[in-house]
């Protein structure tokens, strides 16, 4: 299933590429004599070597830890479930800092602390909407000792939304930006080079599911996520495309710069997580906020093929 995904990443990549010849372009067959290995691409990718970001790639293990995706969510006994549209929303997964971003091998990321995230079970919003902020929840509690206990599903929350518990572990690898970042497409590749370049990016997850903390997103439909926070979350509908040439716009679109990725969750079959069409969530959040360990204003994107 992951394939056909690809594959469908890949024909929105070739559109997106610029297709202009040029007899300096990097010689991407090299690249497949490496692929997995992240490590050795400074001497074939010179350029895009000082882009790269670490991030952190959310593993599934059997041993029990706190830090789990699915199941049921352990929280504080006076919680309060997140709803809406009067439904309850579907548990997608909580995290200990202590546990995955051990010694802050990513400085941006809290060192404690337990991060719970929530989404509407309909999945009836994407992050184009301004309204569209309150389906989906995000809690963070600093102190990694609070009491807390496994609470049961609400009632009302459909099977649909409801997903296998697995545990997961950590393990930090080196994302690239996207095809139609900027910063690539200054490369001029041609059609093969980006074929060549997305296998790159998705072999770096060594074929399994592609829950990532920090980093560069792997994008479904485009990277401009980061300006659609930024519109969205200041009043903005980027559902409609004339928005993104309003004067509004013009004025809000540097503070683009001001957004990171924090979480991305891929469809995943060992869960039972399907977004939209193999697609993928990806929760953004103001750098500042995330330094003050602010949570409240995090904004979620729904991308799928």
């Amino acid at each position: 299933m992951k394939i056909i995904s690809l594959s469908i990443i890949l024909l929105l990549t070739l559109i997106s590429c610029n297709l202009k010849n040029s007899e300096d372009r990097l010689n991407f067959k090299k690249l497949l004599s490496i692929i997995p290995s992240a490590e050795n691409t400074s001497s074939i990718l010179p350029d895009l070597e000082k882009y790269s970001k670490p991030a952190l790639h959310l593993t599934m293990i059997d041993q029990v830890t706190f830090s789990k995706i699915g199941g049921k969510p352990d929280l504080p006994e006076n919680f309060s479930w997140p709803a809406y549209n009067s439904k309850p929303m579907s548990f997608i997964i909580q995290l200990k800092f202590s546990e995955i971003n051990k010694n802050g091998i990513i400085p941006e990321l809290p060192q404690k602390g337990l991060l719970y995230v929530f989404y509407d079970q309909e999945q009836s919003t994407w992050g184009f909407n301004p309204d569209d902020k309150n389906s989906w929840y995000v809690l963070y509690l600093k102190n990694e000792s609070d009491l807390v206990k496994e609470h049961d599903f609400p009632d009302r929350l459909d099977m649909s939304g409801i997903f296998k518990e697995k545990h997961l572990t950590s393990a930090i690898i080196k994302t690239y930006p996207p095809a139609d970042n900027p910063q690539i497409e200054k490369l001029n590749f041609d059609d093969n080079q980006c074929e060549l370049y997305y296998d790159f990016l998705y072999n770096a997850y060594n074929g399994k599911a592609m829950h990532i903390l920090a980093g560069y997103p792997y994008p479904i439909q485009n990277d401009d996520m980061d300006l659609e926070a930024q519109l969205s979350s200041n009043g903005i509908d980027c559902g409609d495309s004339t928005a993104y040439k309003s004067s509004k716009a013009e004025e809000l679109e540097p503070g683009r710069h001001d957004w990171m990725l924090l979480l991305q969750i891929d469809s995943d079959v060992e869960t039972g997580m399907m977004w939209g069409d193999m697609g993928m969530l990806y929760f953004w959040i103001r750098k500042d906020d995330l330094k003050k360990l602010k949570f409240d204003n995090v904004w979620m994107i729904l991308q799928c093929g």
